[in-house]
């Protein structure tokens, strides 16, 4: 099976292609969309949307570190923090961890 590619969009324009990942999906997704999470050489992230649905046109657009931060804690994919794409967002995470009474 070909990997699927999606254009990264910004202002309009594409800036990038990448590949489809459903790093944001939790638990069991009836839904047929789906929502990955990606990082461009340049630092940039970039959240992408995909479908199952015939007809329906993947699309990943740039957002903020923040608006990364919150997708991860969102989805409670929590071990994205270990990856080396999202390791900047790991001290934010832990300082969340830190703050249940001990």
């Amino acid at each position: 099976m070909e990997e699927e590619m999606v254009n990264v969009y910004e202002d309009g324009e594409v800036i990038a292609i990448i590949k489809v990942n459903r790093d944001l999906d939790c638990g069991l997704n009836i839904s047929g969309i789906h929502t990955g999470l990606a990082r461009l050489a340049d630092g940039r992230y970039v959240l992408i949307k995909s479908s199952d649905w015939q007809g329906d046109e993947d699309h990943a657009y740039i957002i903020t570190e923040e608006e990364a931060f919150d997708f991860i804690v969102r989805s409670q994919n929590y071990h994205l923090f270990a990856d080396p794409r999202f390791v900047e967002l790991k001290s934010r995470f832990e300082e969340l961890l830190n703050k249940e009474m001990k």
